[in-house]
């Protein structure tokens, strides 16, 4: 390695910071402009625990990834938060990290301050390392902590005597960091002894020279590896129940992925990233791989072999994809981006001389200057695409979230049927959090009384929340439950996802009133009286009885009139919640109708009116009452200051 000019290092280390700054501008920009993904609605749940609750929460929900990133999340959450730019910020760290410790690492290798440069460069760009560090999940933690145990590998294997400790601890710290984020980080341990058997072992020339020079060495990687390993094969130990239940599942929801493919959909993403035109992704791909075999050549025949091995080890976590997608189905690109860096290392070799007849010929300057004017090109437009990928609006739920924030109370419960669901509350609505009791809506026929008896009885508001799902489909059990047993107030929706609220609360003495309507139709109630806040439910017993068969479907309205005659809540539906239709009432057999309106906005001053009727559905005409009125007033309600 030629040792660094003094009088450029000040331009040097100016240069760095440019890219350090240009790599963090390229991750906040639009850091919170996508929604939170379901993944990332796990992060936040997950990271509510500590490491025995972890454990049991991932074996419970066949999520059992190593627990690193979600309890270090846990800590940053609790300095910063967790909204979705906060828990966004905690992965720029990582992603800008990883672009400064692979120059540090390049270093160390042996190459060039140009080389590592515009490795850095390459890194800090790349719409599939910016793409991960927007977002709060393990994968830009996991790739940053291996460029730091690559480090201190390099530092670690030198075949100097001792060891040094604060390298040892290092090594330790982040390569433990590293594996309890994702178990494919896993491949980087046969990565670095493939490296140091390259760069280190190869070029003896004596066989005697083996024990002298690197015994040492081979025994002291594997036993700090080791000791490394030690805790995430504990940890692995005791979910493993979980690890295989899960990868069982997502395993039937996919097909393997010939071999063509999966390496064809990796260096795609590596080069262009996941929201690339097509055309554009296949170009990137092809253009990647041929940058790589060209400049690692020239680091093969430059004599930069150390750097050469780093960047050769890249087909180790490839092909041990290839082999694990054969057994269990499933594998995204997004598992190798801690091997983006050797990808970006062996591109890196197309700025060196490799020999004497390449550095004199006349075209060798034009064809690197054109090879870097392409890669730039190609971030440039991945990174493009990145920015513009359009926002799938089936998957995001900030307008309900949004919308039902400020409605939740004290005591409300809620149910999920998936984790997500919960983390998304935190994020977008934190002060939730200790207002919320959460269930799993997890149910049969057999268990669904057992199970929703507590729900109910411990809150008098419960929040079902459904995804991909009808909600008012005789299978959603909770919902039917719900229906049976409380008073529907009021839905939300956004994309795939809906949220019910239903109130079960008590709603007094035995009616004390009557009135008649047309048909035959009497109701029985007692008048309501209410001061009324922002996100109050009224809840009303409604008591219909007829006299004579109803042919016709009559629907009933409960509205909430203002002084100046806006409707400002209704619940229009048929009685009980929906599932006793005026032409199924049995003569002189009591209906008793709970009915509930949820207080959306703030109110203005004065006083509300409470108003109740029945319209035919076929044509909107309201029955009158026998004073001849369209409806009955059966309360008031004031606003709250």
């Amino acid at each position: 390695m030629t040792p660094v000019n003094p009088t450029h290092t000040g331009r040097q280390l100016a240069l760095l910071a440019f890219i350090l700054l240009a790599a963090f501008i390229l991750r906040v920009a639009s850091l919170d402009h996508r929604p939170l993904h379901f993944d990332e609605g796990n992060s936040v749940y997950f990271a509510q625990f500590n490491l025995a609750q972890l454990l049991q929460a991932s074996i419970d929900t066949h999520e059992a990834d190593p627990p690193g990133y979600r309890l270090s999340l846990g800590l940053w959450i609790t300095l910063a938060g967790p909204s979705p730019v906060a828990l966004r910020l905690y992965s720029v760290f990582y992603g800008v990290l990883g672009v400064a410790v692979l120059v540090a690492l390049l270093g160390a290798l042996g190459l060039p301050f140009g080389a590592r440069l515009l490795a850095a460069s390459l890194l800090a760009s790349a719409a599939f390392s910016i793409d991960y560090s927007q977002q709060a999940k393990g994968y830009a933690m996991g790739a940053a902590m291996a460029l730091v145990s690559w480090w201190a590998w390099v530092r670690l294997m030198r075949n100097r005597p001792g060891v040094p400790a604060r390298i040892a601890t290092v090594y330790i710290v982040s390569t433990l960091l590293m594996l309890s984020t994702h178990y494919y980080t896993a491949a980087l341990l046969p990565m670095q002894w493939l490296w140091w058997f390259g760069s280190r072992v190869l070029p003896i020339q004596r066989l005697r020279d083996f024990g002298r020079m690197h015994l040492h060495a081979a025994l002291t990687g594997i036993g700090i590896q080791a000791l490394t390993c030690a805790p995430i094969a504990v940890w692995t130990v005791l979910s493993i129940a979980g690890i295989l239940s899960g990868a069982t599942g997502l395993s039937g929801e996919a097909r393997a992925a010939t071999p063509f493919a999966l390496l064809s959909n990796t260096f795609q993403e590596m080069s262009a990233g996941q929201f690339a035109p097509a055309p554009l992704a296949a170009a990137g791909a092809l253009v990647f791989v041929l940058l790589a075999i060209a400049g690692a050549v020239r680091l093969w025949r430059g004599r930069y072999r150390p750097a050469f091995w780093f960047g050769v080890t890249l087909v180790i976590p490839l092909m041990g994809a290839l082999l694990l997608q054969q057994r269990v189905t499933f594998f995204y690109p997004r598992f190798l981006l801690y091997a983006l860096p050797c990808l970006c290392a062996l591109i890196a070799g197309i700025g060196l001389k490799a020999s004497a007849r390449i550095a004199h010929n006349r075209f060798a300057p034009a064809l690197t200057a054109g090879a870097i004017a392409a890669l730039a090109a190609l971030s440039a437009a991945g990174t493009l695409a990145l920015a513009r990928a359009p926002i799938d609006a089936a998957t995001d739920f900030r307008p309900l979230f949004a919308q039902v924030r400020p409605l939740i109370q004290q005591g409300d419960a809620a149910l999920g049927s998936f984790i997500w669901m919960k983390g998304m509350m935190i994020s977008y609505a934190p002060e939730t959090q200790n207002r919320l009791r959460w269930f799993d809506d997890y149910y049969t026929a057999n268990n669904v009384d057992a199970l929703m008896a507590p729900v109910a009885a411990g809150a008098g508001r419960v929040w079902s929340f459904n995804y991909q799902r009808n909600p008012d489909a005789h299978e959603t059990l909770s919902v039917l439950w719900l229906k049976q047993h409380a008073a529907y107030a009021d839905r939300f929706s956004s994309g795939a996802l809906s949220a019910l609220l239903f109130d079960g609360s008590p709603t007094g003495s035995a009616p004390a009133r009557q009135v008649r309507f047309e048909s035959g139709i009497r109701l029985s109630y007692t008048p309501v009286q209410q001061v009324l806040h922002r996100g109050d439910t009224i809840m009303v017993t409604l008591n219909w009885l007829t006299e004579l068969k109803i042919s016709e479907h009559d629907a009933i309205f409960l509205h909430l009139v203002a002084p100046d005659g806006r409707i400002v809540a209704q619940n229009d539906s048929d009685a009980v919640n929906g599932m006793a239709p005026s032409f199924t009432w049995t003569p002189n057999q009591t209906i008793v109708d709970r009915r509930a309106l949820l207080v959306r906005d703030d109110l203005g001053p004065g006083d509300y009116t409470l108003l109740v009727g029945l319209y035919r559905t076929d044509n909107g005409a309201r029955l009158k009452t026998e004073s001849g009125a369209d409806s009955e007033r059966i309360g008031t309600a004031t606003a709250a200051r």
